[in-house]
């Protein structure tokens, strides 16, 4: 595939974003406040370095900010009629900002998307253990529920990026195990 380039009008005409995922400043003059004029030649962007989703700064109106790269090509790329609010990455990869890899869909979709391909912890039993006693959650969702403790410290706990979480050691069943397999195993 050819990579296109199109103009961004939401980015105040600066900048062109590319079905590669790819973003550059365009050539233009500027006038300062004080008068003085200077030319800015073309320039690729480069991405900025994440863990997470790919991001590019961009400046706009003089203020720098953080762009989502998928959304951007999203944006430029692919129609939204019904104004959907979230973008999937079919493939699941979040560094694959092509415009075939992306669709509009709900939050919803999203995470149905991300449990039906194990991107998400949300489906994923849950343990968790205080004072040696344990429970078993079907999600992560009921674990929030349950409990009153928030998704992200059970997630950081779970990942052990952090002791405990609501007073609880937590943790994640092994990939392949599914609730009804730890009932019956607490059953037995």
């Amino acid at each position: 595939m050819s990579e296109i380039w199109i103009e961004s009008k939401t980015l105040a005409g600066r900048y062109m974003v590319s079905s590669l995922g790819r973003a550059k400043r365009m050539a233009h003059v500027s006038t300062g406040v004080s008068g003085v004029t200077k030319s800015y030649p073309e320039r690729l962007i480069q991405r900025a370095k994440s863990q997470d989703y790919p991001r590019i700064i961009l400046k706009v109106n003089g203020k720098a900010k953080a762009y989502l790269v998928h959304r951007l090509v999203a944006e430029m790329f692919l129609p939204n009629p019904d104004s959907l609010p979230c973008i999937n990455h079919k493939d699941g990869d979040k560094s694959n900002p092509h415009p075939e890899n992306l669709e509009w869909c709900t939050h919803q979709e999203n995470m149905a998307h991300a449990a039906a391909t194990g991107l998400s912890d949300c489906a994923v039993p849950v343990q968790s253990s205080k004072q040696g006693s344990g429970m078993w959650f079907p999600s992560l969702e009921s674990a929030c529920r349950h409990t009153g403790v928030s998704k992200p410290c059970i997630c950081a706990a779970a990942k052990k990026k952090q002791k405990t979480a609501g007073g609880m050691e937590w943790g994640y069943a092994a990939p392949g195990v599914v609730f009804d397999d730890l009932l019956g195993e607490v059953a037995a």
